[in-house]
Order: C-alpha cells, then structure tokens, then sequence
C-alpha cells in the first residue's frame, strides 16, 4: 500500500497520470508514450524510491526544445519539494538556462563560475570575458570553459595556478557544471550545514540510466576514493540527519522552500512480494510479446506431429527398437537445443535489470526466479507437453498410464534442466554469441555421452566417467528404460530365423543401459534440475552489482576521516 501511495504521487508529480496504463514503447514495433513522457518515466522510476539526491546526466539530450524546458519545469518542481536534483545539460536553449537556480561551470574538474544564471553575464563582463552580442550565455559559457587562456584567468583569479584542485572543487551549492562542452554534477558547499543543504543522501548519486540522453551517475564516477570522499564530506553530513521530505534547498533553489512533512523512510519490499511483483511483470511482458511463446508452442506442437510421423506405429521387433531409441533420443535433442532461446532473453534485459537491481528495485534473486518459473512453465513444460502428446500415441509407445506419466515427467523435466542451464551460462556469459556458442558446445557434449551414439561401456576408462555428468544420459536411459523394462521382442534378420521372446532388459544390457536404474535417474535429473537452478542464481548474485556499492564505499571512507 505505502509503495503504491508513493507510485501515486509520483504520477501526479511528473504529470504522467494520463498515460499511467500506457506501454513506455521505444523497442520493436510498441510506439508507446512520447520522448519527454519517456525520460520523465526514467526519472519517475528514481523518485519511487524516494530519493534526497537526484542526478541526472544530460536528461534533455534527444528531445526537442519544448519538451526539454516542460522537462526542466518539471525537474523544478522535484527540486522545490525538497530534494536536490543535479543536471547536466548539452547545449541548452536560453530559456532552459535561464531555468536554473544554479549554474556551475567546470573545466578539467576545476570552478569557473558558479552562480545564478541570470548574474552570469555581467561577472563575465566584469572579468575581461563579454557574452558577443546575439550568443546565447549558455553558448559563451561553453567556449570560455574550451579556451586554455580564459580558463586561466579565471582560475590565477579564483585562486591562483597552483592551488590545489580539491580546494577550487568547494562550492557554495549545488548546480549545473559545464566542462568543455559536456555539463556535469556539482557538489554541496564544504560550509553548508544539514538544515541549509537540501535533505541529501549521496546513494542517489548512483542512479540508473537515462535512455538516450546518457547515464544517471555520480561525480564520484572518474574520480580517486579519497578526492571524491573530500568532495562529498558535505553531502555526507547532510545524509547523517536526512528525513524525507525535510525542509531544504535544492539545486536549482538558492533559497529554502517549506516541502512536505517529515515521513518515515520508505521501506523496501520483502522478497516475497518482490517475487510477486516479478512473477507478474515477466507474465505480463510474455503476454504482450507473444510471438517466442507462439513459436515454442507452435514447433512444438508440429514437429511432435511430425516426428509422430516419422516414427508410425511402432512393432516389437529390433527394428522398433531402433525406433524407439532414435525417437527418443531426436525428441531430448529438439527440446535441448530449444532452450538456447533463453539467451536473448537474458542478454537483452540486462542492462534493465542491472539499472534497476543497483537502484535497489528488488532483488537479483527475485527477478531470476521469476523468469526461471515462467519460463519452465511456458516455454519448457507445455511445449514439451504439446511435442509428446502427437508423438508418443502415433509411434505406438508403451502403453499405460504409469508408463506414459513417466514417460512425459521424464520429457518435461529434461525440459526445464536444460533450459535452467542454459539460463546458467547465459548469466555467466559477457555476450549472447559467448552464452550460444557455450551452451551449444556443452549440448553437444552430452549428446556424446547420452548411450545412444555410442555404448558407454566401449568408451575408455579414463573417459567414461564424463558420462555421468552429461544430463542427456540420465533421461536417455530412464525413458528408454521404461519404455522396454519387462517386455519382449522379436529379433528378425534376412536370411537368419526369426528369434522371438528376446527380453527387452537383455537389449538394455547389451546396449550399455540398467535396466533397473528408471527411478535412480529420475531423482539424478531432478536434482540436477535443482542444481542448475542453484547454479543460476549464484551466478545471477556474483555478477549482478549490488544496490548503490560505490557511494556506500564513499560513505565508508567518509565515516573513517571523520
């Protein structure tokens, strides 16, 4: 309820209720809400969490001139609510720098000016560096801060050349830094008391990005630990006494303005609920995409027929062994390879899912567990369904109802491990050509070993052991077994008498298969189902960056200077 509320009002504040049930659009064919709509959702998604500190890097870039000031009016009013909002801005219109409170304009890490935008124009006057008549300030600005002898003017002015550039980084407020064309973050005065600085907290400072215009990210980015801990100090005792909401000023506000009353901090969801949340939004986005679930239901479903086909009406003789093993063996290989559509999926919401797990959205965990439910219920379990229900009645397979339950547990749970796997390596891979390229390799592998291309018991010593890791030869060998444990068959070659009641456990044998092994590996593959899960979402917590570690670092140090 409180997360909602909060949800609310952020709608209300960015003016994005009208389009609240709108899809955000911008990929494939979606159209979605407009550019400024877009960009006001990103910094939208920052301010559910509350933030003291918002940091924006060049939010305006891509839009056109309207839209970018109706974004700076709105970044106003964030600010005067008691937050600080820090922008950098590229080549802003004259109306957008007048907009500020505050400008900041650096070069090579050191002050300029800093100062109200419209006073601008008569310090430089008074310095020996005039605006030219019909240049923008904002332009002028740009150039004084890319000319090597106006900068070192206004530095031998500000301070002398060789003072130190820790000492010229300390700043009234903070505002808008330009720095050779390209604006950056500024930073609270070293002198500035928690009451007078807005209600700061620097874990804002690692912000997820803005799309298309840049990266929210702190100046502590390109900066050493111990230049950036001098830097923040301020920022530093603003967050020892912050409460949301504070009274404070921001930095497009020089003077204080009354915000809302203090409120608790917002607490974050407890995994089950972020579980939830996940399980919904994958579900959702499944729904709304649905041509891979088509895909996987649709192919399965065909070549299921096909394959039926293929395999009619199976005998007893050693032909429809054969039969059966080649069918069953095709059938695990089709769903094998199937799984590699895990890759994309993965690789492609990366970057989402890093922004958001940094930003503190939920939990790696969360959001892993709820693709590897869905994707084992939509895109492994009911199309492996779909694949055997065809199948395995036009081959003729064994018939019963515990022998064709077994028979599909088996499939299905094939299914899911190997998709489970592949979302394994793709977690652990940099690229989708490094998690396909891997994932195939490690397929092919284990086809090696399933028992079907090659008897096991002929492999070298040194060498048959790998069989036991290969996941194709514990569902190999329990669909094949059930399938022949306990019935007969009828050995037929031309030119030889026909030789019948040939016990099908003798076939097993002599193929390299237990005949007794069914239900030892099904619990094998149920457990390395378990595994790979595990595997998973080690690898899903060790690669993905955890919520703000470089400004709890910062903080850290911050803590031991003082």
């Amino acid at each position: 309820m409180e997360t909602q509320l909060r949800i609310e009002h952020v709608l209300d504040e960015l003016a994005l209720r009208h389009v609240a049930d709108s899809q955000v659009g911008g990929a494939g064919r979606i159209r979605g809400i407009s550019g400024g709509e877009r960009r006001r959702v990103t910094i939208g998604m920052e301010l559910v969490t509350d933030p003291a500190i918002l940091v924006l890097d060049e939010p305006t870039s891509g839009l056109d001139s309207f839209t970018a000031l109706n974004l700076m009016r709105t970044l106003h009013q964030v600010a005067s609510g008691g937050r600080v909002v820090i922008a950098s801005l590229h080549q802003p219109s004259h109306d957008m720098f007048l907009a500020l409170d505050t400008a900041l304009l650096m070069s090579h890490g050191r002050v300029l000016f800093q100062g109200r935008p419209a006073d601008a124009e008569a310090w430089f006057r008074g310095r020996g560096l005039p605006c030219p008549a019909g240049t923008a300030m904002a332009e002028h600005l740009l150039k004084v801060a890319s000319n090597p002898a106006d900068i070192q003017a206004l530095l031998l002015e500000r301070g002398g050349q060789g003072a130190d550039s820790a000492a010229l980084l300390r700043l009234e407020d903070g505002g808008v830094q330009v720095e050779g064309g390209c604006a950056r973050e500024g930073i609270p005065d070293d002198g500035a008391s928690p009451s007078d600085t807005a209600s700061a907290s620097p874990s804002a400072a690692d912000s997820p990005p803005l799309g298309g215009g840049g990266n929210m990210d702190s100046a502590a980015e390109d900066r050493s630990p111990d230049r950036v801990a001098a830097a923040w100090t301020p920022v530093a005792a603003a967050a020892a006494t912050h409460k949301p909401g504070k009274v404070g000023r921001s930095a497009f506000g020089m003077s204080a303005t009354p915000g809302p009353e203090p409120r608790p901090a917002p607490r974050r969801p407890g995994f089950a609920r972020q579980l939830a949340v996940m399980t919904w939004r994958t579900a959702i986005d499944i729904l709304r995409n649905p041509t891979l679930l088509r895909l996987h239901l649709g192919i399965g479903l065909l070549m299921g027929v096909v394959t039926g086909l293929v395999f009619w009406q199976l005998d007893d003789s050693n032909v429809g062994v054969q039969n059966r093993m080649g069918g069953t063996f095709f059938a695990l290989a089709f769903l094998a390879f199937t799984s590699l559509t895990t890759v994309d999926l993965l690789i492609n919401e990366r970057a989402v899912v890093a922004r958001e797990v940094r930003g503190g959205y939920y939990r790696p965990s969360a959001y892993l567990l709820s693709k590897l439910t869905l994707d084992a219920i939509f895109l492994r379990a009911i199309p492996a369904i779909l694949y055997w229900a065809p199948f395995y009645y036009m081959a003729g397979f064994r018939g019963g109802a515990a022998y064709q339950a077994t028979y599909l547990f088996i499939l299905v749970t094939f299914s899911c491990a190997v998709g489970a796997l592949s979302m394994a390596v793709t977690v652990a891979s940099n690229t989708a050509g490094e998690a396909s390229f891997g994932m195939n390799f490690i397929i092919l592998f284990s086809i090696m070993f399933t028992g079907f291309l090659v008897n096991v018991s002929s492999i070298p010593a040194y060498l048959r052991w790998i069989h036991y890791l290969s996941v194709f030869f514990y569902a190999f060998e329990a669909m094949i077994t059930n399938e022949m444990t306990g019935r007969t068959f009828t050995f037929m070659a031309s030119g030889y008498a026909q030789i019948e009641g040939i016990n099908g456990n003798t076939y097993l044998t002599t193929l390299g298969f237990d005949a007794g092994a069914t239900t030892r590996d099904i619990g094998v593959l149920v457990g390395l189902y378990a595994g790979f899960t595990l595997l998973c979402l080690v690898l899903m917590q060790a690669r993905m960056p955890h919520s703000r570690p470089r400004i709890k670092n910062i903080m850290r140090r911050l803590s031991l200077h003082r």
